[in-house]
């Protein structure tokens, strides 16, 4: 059994250290965002930000659907994503073109782990983080898993010399990621690595003695503040059969299939149990398959996924937790399974298996019991036990619950964290030059026509007023994306549809607000156009809340970026500014609707009754097939659009709308500062301020 008075993986350190000495950025980097499986990154950033850290949030793919877990409202981090293939392309030619392409780099990854491991892709990706996180001020960035987001951040240190650091899970550098050479580089180059206990801190160091030094242990942490106490004495217990809970994704390792063997031999021995198993996966078929065969249909129930809240109803009925964990045939395990710290809180005794390091987490006898994996015969007995003797089973889900309460409780294992961040060198504060919060947020819609050559021209001007580009690329052409040359390194991203809609059934206020105002419209606008620019807006609203500062101004190039950002503007209170292009189909009544609603408009559609400046774009397309006048060249005529561009913005006298609907979804918006900026001048306004 494990020995706590052994030599701890880290000095003692106070639970609640100082909050950090100035506001900074520390950035995680993932390969995928959100995963509803992986809590424990979700309640370490919590934690984090609970102690005043600064996050910022990277992904490099999408999340592979749209569930999401509640409380992930309260992370006030933005969530950036990596761009779609053909901008990411367009990335890698303007390094080349600047001669930031590390190729060296990735010719010797490719010769060195083989083409399968993408070290195209993955400079391709930390070109684009490198960017973002510079404007962000970020210092040091921090990875879960040992895997595509940790082979990126290799390449973001060789880009930009920002350290970073790691942490292991087992199965990631156990099996996945295949290539121990790769991962002594990992470790070589890290500032440290968190193993998730001693068990894995130990092999890792057997694969990479030379960084052994900097490996460090520190448990996945839990707030046990967020779970409930004891259980009801055994004399209020309902009569039934003993209720078991297990949790997990429905895969080999997790060993469902030896439970449900383990259950129908207990049953056997006479124990009355049921069993509910929640979560999904590859194995449910076969699980189910499984069940039906032994007759145990009237016992085991596979529930399928469910969110944190309504686990905990789960944990709130059970008597006891089970996880028959096991090696599977590729030799993956579980390694210190988060479900089993979740059951000790909630005073559940819990039977298990001695993979891993599951025997860190469980005192045999006292707060459970453990048995070999595999070992059918023995975790039945357990279970028999657990069902025969309740006051005991009783006695145990307490110790466990004071056992996990001090071992496992997240503001142990963040002191822990954050002192690593700290010898790291993250305490000093970002220089104030390198964080800059943008006064105008431009949204374009790179795959609509004329785009692109719109954003080359006015990316400039935007640039001089601290403006952000949100650019939608996932339908646009590659070969043309590589034509804004430098421009690209401005953009951010919209992330993908997966990301938009779960934003969309999450904001459930925001929808109705904006399904409200699409039966207001009626016919004005197309209903599928309306839906795509209301997903985005949401999503664009919640960016804004998780700025330190929002924008002044939201700016939307033609009628469907205008009709985006105008509905963000609705939902933020941040105003907003439209163009409408020369030759748009777009209704008469929506544009005057929009433009009623504005802070400024520029109309070339002729629309829009009394119109005002024509500006921008709209003045190249006037002008497009005008002969040069007075020996300008074309050249000149661009610098024109620009200029008058520029102007047009800054004659904006920017002012908050009386009201936002921030406040529906608990996050107020942040006040506009009174102190005038490059859009306030004392020129007169063009403002039409409903």
């Amino acid at each position: 059994m494990p020995d706590d008075s052994s030599q701890p993986s880290v000095p003692p350190i106070d639970p609640q250290p100082a909050a950090p000495p100035a506001r900074k950025r520390l950035a995680y980097l993932y390969s995928r965002y959100p995963y509803f499986s992986q809590t424990f990154c979700d309640t370490e950033m919590l934690a984090l930000q609970a102690r005043g850290w600064d996050l910022v949030v990277g992904s490099i793919y999408p999340p592979e659907d749209s569930f999401r877990h509640q409380r992930l409202d309260g992370l006030a981090a933005p969530v950036l994503y990596a761009p779609p293939p053909p901008a990411l392309a367009a990335l890698e030619k303007a390094a080349r073109a600047d001669g930031r392409w590390p190729e060296a780099m990735v010719a010797r990854h490719e010769k060195a782990y083989g083409a399968s491991y993408q070290p195209k892709v993955r400079a391709r990706n930390a070109l684009y983080f490198a960017e973002q996180f510079k404007r962000f001020g970020v210092e040091h960035v921090h990875v879960h898993f040992a895997n595509r987001a940790t082979h990126t951040a290799l390449f973001l240190k060789e880009l930009t010399g920002l350290p970073f650091s790691f942490t292991t899970h087992g199965q990631d550098f156990m099996v996945d990621l295949g290539s121990d050479a790769l991962l002594k580089e990992m470790c070589d180059a890290a500032a440290f690595i968190v193993s998730v206990c001693d068990y894995s801190r130990d092999l890792l160091a057997q694969k990479c003695p030379e960084a052994a030094s900097k490996m460090v242990r520190i448990y996945n942490g839990m707030e046990p503040g967020d779970f409930p106490g004891a259980r009801p004495p055994v004399m209020n217990r309902p009569p039934g059969p003993t209720r078991l809970l297990s949790i997990g994704r429905l895969i080999e390792f997790k060993g469902f299939h030896r439970l449900i063997e383990a259950v129908g031999m207990a049953k056997q021995k006479g124990a009355d149990l049921s069993l509910r198993i929640v979560g999904e996966g590859p194995w449910r078929d076969q699980l189910q398959g499984q069940i039906d065969s032994l007759g145990l249909n009237h016992a085991i129930t596979l529930v399928g996924r469910r969110s944190l809240e309504e686990v905990a109803g789960e944990f709130a009925e059970a008597e006891a937790f089970a996880l028959a964990c096991v090696v599977d045939s590729k030799g993956a395990s579980d390694l210190l399974p988060t479900v089993i710290t979740e059951a000790m809180l909630n005073a559940l005794p819990v039977i298990s298996t001695t993979v891993a390091g599951v025997p860190e987490m469980i005192e045999h006898g006292r707060t459970g019991y453990i048995v070999a994996p595999n070992d059918v015969e023995a975790f039945a007995a357990a279970l028999v036990r657990i069902s025969s003797y309740p006051a005991h089973a009783l006695a145990m889900g307490d110790s466990g619950r004071r056992l996990a309460s001090d071992r496992f409780a997240v503001a142990n294992t963040i002191a822990q964290l954050t002192a690593k961040f700290s010898e790291a060198g993250t305490t000093q504060p970002a220089p104030a030059a390198q964080v800059v919060n943008p006064v105008v947020w431009g949204f374009y819609d790179l795959a609509l026509p004329d785009r692109l050559k719109w954003l080359e021209r006015e990316q400039a001007p935007l640039s001089e007023l601290d403006g952000r580009v949100v650019a939608a690329g996932g339908r646009a052409d590659e070969k043309a994306l590589q034509t804004l040359g430098k421009t690209v390194w401005d953009l951010e991203w919209l992330p993908d549809g997966i990301v938009l809609e779960s934003e969309w059934r999450m904001r459930a206020p925001w929808r109705a607000q904006l399904e409200a105002l699409r039966t207001d419209l009626a016919t004005s606008v197309d209903g599928e156009v309306f839906l795509r620019a209301a997903r985005r807006a949401v999503w664009l609203a919640v960016r804004i809340s998780r700025s330190q500062e929002p924008p002044r101004l939201l700016y939307g190039p033609g009628g469907e970026e205008a009709l985006t950002v105008w509905l963000a503007s609705r939902l933020t209170g941040v105003p907003c500014a439209a163009a409408f292009e020369e030759g748009t189909r777009w209704s008469t009544q929506i544009l005057r609707r929009m433009a009623g609603e504005a802070q400024s408009v520029s109309d070339a559609s002729g629309k829009v009754e009394g119109s005002r400046d024509v500006i921008g774009h709209a003045l190249e397309s006037q002008n497009a097939d005008a002969k040069p006048a007075n020996g300008k060249s074309s050249n000149d005529n661009e610098k024109t659009s620009g200029r008058t561009f520029i102007n047009w913005l800054q004659r904006i006298r920017v002012t908050p709308k009386a009201t936002s609907d921030l406040a529906a979804q608990g996050t107020p918006p942040a006040p506009v500062p009174a102190a005038k900026t490059a859009l306030e001048t004392d020129s007169d306004s063009v403002s039409t301020d409903a």
